[in-house]
């Protein structure tokens, strides 16, 4: 979750460069504004996700290496037949 929240974060970012980005051929006034604003909608995108996640993610933790998850729990059908006992072996 933490991945995903900083590549949202970091991508925001990286649009938001291509902002003062110059180009190596002129552009006309209406086609420099275009790009800005679809940087800025990208930029805003990527952080409205970012925020999004960030808010369904609240309060839940992370396992990490000194506090690993917990191993699932099997149900009875998932058992069944494991130790072989219960296999029909003809």
């Amino acid at each position: 979750m933490r991945r995903t929240l900083e590549f949202l974060k970091w991508k925001s970012s990286a649009w938001l460069a291509k902002t003062s980005l110059k180009s190596n051929q002129p552009l006309s006034p209406v086609l420099h504004e275009g790009l800005n604003t679809y940087t800025f909608r990208q930029a805003d995108v990527f952080m409205s996700l970012h925020n999004h996640f960030l808010s369904l993610w609240k309060g839940l933790t992370v396992p990490d290496a000194d506090h690993p998850a917990p191993a699932p729990v099997q149900t009875e059908e998932e058992m069944e037949g494991v130790d072989g006992g219960d296999m029909d072996m003809s």
